[in-house]
């Protein structure tokens, strides 16, 4: 085995106990009779994270010689074993992926063998998390969401400007737009974001738009239900009956799904999604922001701007925690710092200049004429 190349073994592949124990960790039974089982309500997504880990785990025990499968998922986790797959997975893998490993082995067991205790494995993990590095820089995963909002303001004016000489590239920037400009209102996950459909999770209610999910598609479990600002009302409703149709394939069935793509017609994905955003941050200014930045963005910017009310970034990204405003205070202070900075060079060149900005300053929300977003972004 060279360092660093790990495999997973398929369910099908595991040891008969292992697959056992997984089925009935998972067994939606009578819950008057006691038959649920501990990991019966986990999310598609955690059983698809869970089994591909655990599969990574058992492929390495096979490799080393140390998979015997007679035993139990208990016996195969001793401290001795646990510190000899460390020395071995975190040979080409961040220190916050091993966490994320030792974590799945964790619940795994504690689902499986429900009457072991492994809190020793538990702080492992925790000691592997705060060792952990960030793999980007802080200013990476978000901007000021002045500039989103203009870089929204500009897809969505120049589709206007095109929509008659080229209408489906018109059709394209003007959805790239509105992904922009719906995120900075509402900033939704990239699965929530990815099915927005018409009727179902998104629906016109008098005169504005209305967000709907249940508990089972939200990373907190709890339903959500959020509504669009009334100034977004005309460009969806622009999107949906003028843009959206340019889209559609002739003689498919309209699914409803709110964002679709520019060659096949039919629904983007989240990782579609993500994709679009990533590619117009980096055209537009170089950068690496995705998706999920603009939760980041909008928390920073509350935090920023609304100091003492920092406890509705619970309402507006759909945290189940009221503390959950301390996951970005220390990593937006440092922003926030420079973001002060740059408006105060800001206003160094302008009254240097005689009140003219400095085309392309990143703190101005303008578009350098270099770097004008022409090329397509779909995926």
């Amino acid at each position: 085995m060279s360092a660093g190349a790990f495999s997973s073994l398929k369910v099908a592949d595991w040891p008969e106990i292992d697959r056992r124990l997984w089925r009935t960790a998972r067994e939606v039974g009578d819950e008057l009779l006691d038959r649920v089982g501990p990991a019966a309500d986990w999310r598609p997504k955690t059983i698809v994270n869970v089994e591909y880990f655990w599969g990574t785990f058992l492929w390495w025990l096979a490799q080393t010689g140390r998979l015997d499968p007679m035993g139990s998922p208990r016996a195969r986790v001793t401290r001795e074993v646990i510190l000899a797959f460390i020395e071995a997975y975190e040979v080409g893998h961040a220190r916050s992926s091993v966490a994320a490993m030792l974590r799945v082995i964790h619940d795994f067991v504690s689902v499986t063998c429900t009457d072991v205790d492994l809190e020793w494995l538990r702080t492992l993990a925790r000691a592997q998390q705060r060792s952990a590095s960030p793999i980007k820089k802080t200013g990476d995963r978000r901007r000021p969401v002045a500039e989103l909002v203009a870089i929204a303001s500009h897809y969505l004016s120049q589709a206007a400007e095109i929509r008659d000489v080229d209408p489906r590239r018109a059709a394209e920037m003007f959805r790239d737009g509105l992904i922009f400009a719906c995120e900075t209102a509402i900033p939704l996950r990239r699965e929530n974001l990815a099915t927005l459909r018409l009727g179902h999770t998104l629906r016109k209610a008098g005169n504005r738009y209305v967000v709907t999910h249940d508990g089972s598609s939200m990373k907190n479990r709890r339903d959500f239900e959020r509504t669009y600002p009334e100034f977004l009302t005309p460009p969806i409703d622009e999107w949906l009956s003028i843009y959206r149709p340019l889209l559609l394939t002739p003689g498919a069935t309209d699914e409803g799904w709110m964002w679709i793509g520019v060659r096949c017609g039919r629904r983007l994905d989240g990782p579609a999604i993500s994709k679009i955003v990533r590619r117009i941050n980096e055209i537009v200014s170089g950068s690496t922001m995705t998706l999920h930045g603009f939760r980041h963005s909008v928390a920073s910017d509350i935090i920023a701007h609304m100091p003492g009310r920092v406890a509705i970034i619970k309402t507006v990204l759909g945290h189940a925690s009221p503390l959950s405003h301390q996951h970005y205070d220390l990593a937006a202070a440092f922003e926030i710092q420079d973001r002060w900075h740059g408006v105060l060079d800001d206003l160094r060149r302008r009254d240097r200049n005689s009140g003219s900005t400095t085309e392309g300053h990143s703190g101005t929300g303008t578009f350098p004429a270099h770097r004008r977003p022409t090329r397509r972004t779909d995926p």
